[in-house]
C-alpha cells in the first residue's frame, strides 16, 4: 500500500530477543507478521535499519520479565515504548503461542519467509514452516510479538467499533470526507499508536481527525500535537463532569511525561557524546603519535634513496659501492618492516581501546559480576586474556575449553589469586587438586545463565555467590567425612595393635 501521505510510515510492534544470535519479528497493529528473522553477530545499526524499512516501532517487546539492556536502549534510539510480561514465560507456553499462531495465519506472506533457519540450513518446505523448525530466537522475538500484540488486542477491537461509528457521523454531518480507504487505514492506525502511548480512546479518536498526528514528524511537532489532545481533553473532561464521569488523572499529564521522556533520551545522548569524545580524543592522540614516526620514516626513506642515488653514481663499477647499496636496501626493509609492525601496533591499540571501552560500561553493576573468558587451558591462552583485561585477584574465569591443562597451568591462574572457575567440560584430575588445595571454587557453567559480551560475559551476582557456597559446602562435607574415616583407620589399627599384643 502507498500512501498518500509520503511521510507516513506504518507503525509496527518488534518482537526483539538479543544476544550473540539475535531474533527479530515485526507486527502490524492488526497483528499480521510481515517479519522474522534470525542473525548472528549482527550490529545495532543494521537492527535499527531492518527495523525502519518496514515502519515506525511503536512498541519493543521481549519475552523475559527483566527487561535486557539491549531492549532498552533499542527502543531509546527508536524513541519506541517497551513491552515485557509480569512473569517468566515457559518454553512449552511460548511454542504452543507460536504454533497456534502461525497455524492460523497459514498464508503468511512476509519478507525472508524462506531465510527462517535450522542448524544454519535453509527450510523451503511451507508445512515445515508452520511447527517450531525455526531456531529459538526467531521463536522468542515472535512470542514477544505476539503476546505484545494480545495484551492489546481488546481494546484494539473497542477502539475500531468506535472509530468506524465516528467516521459514519462525521460522514453523515459532512464534517470530514474520508473516501480514500488509506486515510481511514492510517487514521485508524494513528489512533492505536495514540492509544499505546496511553491515550484514551475517545480522545486518540478524535484527536486524528481533528490534528493530523503523524508518527514522522519532529518529536517538537509531535509534543505540539499532544498539547492540542490534550486541550481536547480537558473538553472531554469538562462534558463528562457535567454527566458525572471522570477521566484518568494520569492521562492528563502525558505533554509532561513526553517531556521528561525527551529530557531523559538527551541526557543519554549526551553520555553518549562525552564517551564519543574521550575516546576520539585519545584515538588522536595515538594517531599523532603514529603519524609523527611514519612522517620520520619517511624523511628517513627519501633521505636513504637520495644517498643510494649518489652511491650509484660514485661507485658504479666498485665493489664497495655494491656493498653499500645491499647495506642500505637491507636497511630500507627493516625501516618498511618497523612501518609495518607500528601500522598494526596501531590498529590494535584503537581494537583494545573500543573493546575496553565497551568492557567499562559494565563495571559498576552490581546486579552483574564480569567473568573473564579464557579459550583454552594452556598459559598463552592465560596470558593472552590477561594482556586483553589484566586478571588479578578475585576476577571469576570462564575455561571455554578445559582440556589439555595441568598442574602447571592451574598453578598460573591459583598464583592469581582469582576467586573461582567456572567451566562447560570436566577439569582434568590433576588440575582440580591444584585449585581444591588453594580453595578455589569449581563450578559447571552448562546451566548457569551466561551472557557472553565479546571476550568477556556477565553473571546474576546472586547465582553465582549461591554457587560458589554450595561448592565450599561440599568440600566440606569431604574434609570432615575425609577426617573421620583417618580417624577410624588410626583407631582400628591401634585396636588390631593392642590384639596382636595380648
Amino acid at each position: 500500500m502507498n500512501s498518500k501521505n509520503e511521510t507516513y510510515k506504518t507503525p509496527i510492534i518488534v518482537g526483539f530477543d538479543p544476544g550473540l544470535n539475535v531474533g527479530i519479528a515485526i507486527l502490524d497493529l492488526n497483528g499480521h507478521l510481515i517479519f522474522l528473522n534470525s542473525y548472528k553477530e549482527i550490529s545495532k545499526s543494521d537492527i535499527i535499519n531492518i527495523i525502519m524499512k518496514y515502519g515506525k516501532a511503536v512498541l519493543i517487546a521481549t519475552d523475559v520479565k527483566q527487561i535486557p539492556k539491549a531492549v532498552k536502549k533499542l527502543a531509546s534510539s527508536l524513541n519506541s515504548k517497551i513491552f515485557s510480561p509480569k512473569n517468566d514465560i515457559q518454553v512449552s507456553y511460548k511454542n504452543k503461542i507460536v504454533d497456534d499462531y502461525l497455524k492460523k495465519n497459514s498464508n503468511l506472506n512476509f519478507d525472508s519467509i524462506n531465510n527462517l533457519k535450522k542448524n544454519h540450513e535453509i527450510i523451503s518446505n511451507e508445512e515445515e514452516l508452520f511447527s517450531t523448525n525455526f531456531d529459538a530466537h526467531g521463536r522468542d522475538s515472535l512470542f514477544a510479538a505476539i503476546f505484545a500484540y494480545r495484551n492489546y488486542e481488546n481494546k484494539f477491537n473497542q477502539l475500531e467499533k468506535k472509530f468506524f461509528e465516528y467516521k459514519v457521523k462525521l460522514k453523515e454531518s459532512n464534517d470530514i470526507c474520508l473516501d480514500d480507504e488509506e486515510d481511514y487505514i492510517e487514521k485508524l492506525d494513528q489512533a492505536k499508536t495514540l492509544f499505546i502511548n496511553e491515550i484514551p480512546i475517545s480522545i486518540a479518536i478524535d484527536s486524528v481527525f481533528k490534528l493530523g498526528f503523524n508518527n514522522e514528524t519532529s518529536e517538537i511537532d509531535n509534543l505540539n500535537n499532544f498539547k492540542e489532545i490534550n486541550i481536547e481533553k480537558e473538553k472531554y473532561e469538562k462534558k463528562d463532569d457535567l454527566n458525572g464521569n471522570n477521566f484518568d488523572e494520569k492521562s492528563n499529564y502525558l505533554n509532561i511525561e513526553m517531556l521528561n521522556k525527551l529530557k531523559i533520551t538527551i541526557k543519554s545522548q549526551e553520555k553518549q557524546i562525552k564517551n564519543q569524545e574521550k575516546l576520539i580524543k585519545n584515538l588522536n592522540s595515538k594517531n599523532k603519535e603514529f603519524n609523527k614516526k611514519i612522517s620520520e620514516y619517511n624523511r628517513e626513506i627519501i633521505k636513504l634513496k637520495d644517498e643510494l642515488k649518489d652511491l650509484n653514481k660514485k661507485y658504479s663499477k666498485n665493489l664497495l659501492k655494491e656493498k653499500t647499496i645491499a647495506s642500505k636496501v637491507q636497511l630500507l626493509k627493516t625501516i618498511s618492516k618497523k612501518y609495518m609492525e607500528e601500522k598494526e601496533l596501531r590498529k590494535s591499540l584503537e581494537d583494545k581501546l573500543n573493546f575496553r571501552a565497551s568492557f567499562d560500561n559494565f563495571t559498576n553493576s552490581k546486579e552483574l559480576t564480569q567473568i573473564k573468558i579464557v579459550d583454552f587451558f594452556t598459559k598463552d591462552s592465560i596470558n593472552k586474556t590477561s594482556k586483553l583485561l589484566e586478571i588479578k585477584k578475585g576476577d571469576i574465569i570462564l575455561l571455554k575449553s578445559p582440556e589439555g591443562g595441568g598442574s602447571q597451568t592451574a598453578k598460573i591462574l591459583a598464583d592469581l589469586n582469582i576467586k573461582a572457575i567456572l567451566t562447560f567440560g570436566i577439569i582434568p584430575q590433576q588440575a582440580q587438586e591444584i585449585f581444591e588445595d588453594e580453595n578455589i571454587p569449581i563450578i559447571l557453567a552448562n546451566d548457569l545463565k551466561i551472557k557472553f559480551i565479546d571476550n568477556f560475559a556477565l553473571i546474576n551476582t546472586k547465582v553465582l555467590e549461591s554457587e560458589i557456597e554450595k561448592w565450599k559446602d561440599y568440600q566440606r562435607n569431604n574434609l570432615e567425612k575425609k577426617a573421620q574415616r583417618e580417624l577410624l583407620g588410626v583407631i582400628g589399627d591401634y585396636k588390631a595393635k593392642r590384639k596382636r599384643l595380648s
